[in-house]
């Protein structure tokens, strides 16, 4: 499978562009039933005679074509509804890990169509000191832990947010979130040190509640 295809059957996206479209396909065409089938009617008789195999047909032999065209529209809009649900739920995933792992997103053109989504975030106005202060905290925890993965995690999620704290715009929700989902691993796996991985959660939370949006 092409490569394009198999990251545009993967976009969640996609699936709900595609839902919304079925939806409102199904919905005018069983609202206008009757004016499709006159308009099929009319097309027939306009093609009788002109087009080959053409039946001057009558809306009896119309209707089970409409009829048809309706029906299926609706499981498309229910199954790409599904499809994207899951779409969603494992990018989700694929994104908690690599935030765990100290990964950045992804760049290129799958960046630049959530960017298209997403929307630009103006820098915030704060000085974003919440963050500052988590990753200081969690420096300071990596540096007394004595769980040498704990620590690079650690370590790693410290230098996100750090680079979080300076850039220009404010982080969005979905990379906020997926830092939050690790803190929380690493003070139920790190007892030496969750206090400290407690006060930083605690400091992403606070600078969380001033980002806007959902």
């Amino acid at each position: 499978m092409p490569s394009h295809l198999r990251d545009l059957l993967g976009d969640w996206q996609f699936w709900h562009a595609l839902t919304v479209g079925a939806l409102t396909v199904w919905l005018l065409a069983k609202t206008n039933r009757f004016w499709l089938m006159t308009a099929l009617q009319r097309l027939a008789w306009n093609a009788h005679g002109s087009v080959p195999f053409v039946p001057q047909a009558g809306l009896d032999q119309i209707r089970p074509v409409v009829n048809g065209f309706v029906a299926v529209w609706l499981p498309i809009a229910i199954g790409s509804f599904v499809c994207g649900f899951f779409a969603f739920h494992a990018e989700a995933e694929a994104e908690s890990q690599r935030a765990a792992r100290g990964q950045d997103p992804p760049s290129g053109p799958e960046a630049a169509t959530a960017n298209v989504f997403d929307g630009y975030r103006e820098p915030s106005t704060m000085t974003r000191e919440n963050l500052a202060d988590a990753r200081d905290t969690l420096e300071s925890a990596a540096e007394a832990t004595a769980d040498d993965d704990a620590a690079e995690r650690l370590t790693s999620l410290a230098d996100q947010l750090g680079t979080l704290a300076t850039r220009d715009r404010d982080p969005d929700h979905g990379r906020l979130a997926r830092i939050e989902n690790a803190l929380h691993d690493l003070e139920e796996s790190t007892e030496d040190v969750a206090d400290r991985i407690e006060s930083a959660h605690e400091s992403v939370v606070a600078f969380r509640e001033t980002v806007e949006g959902v």
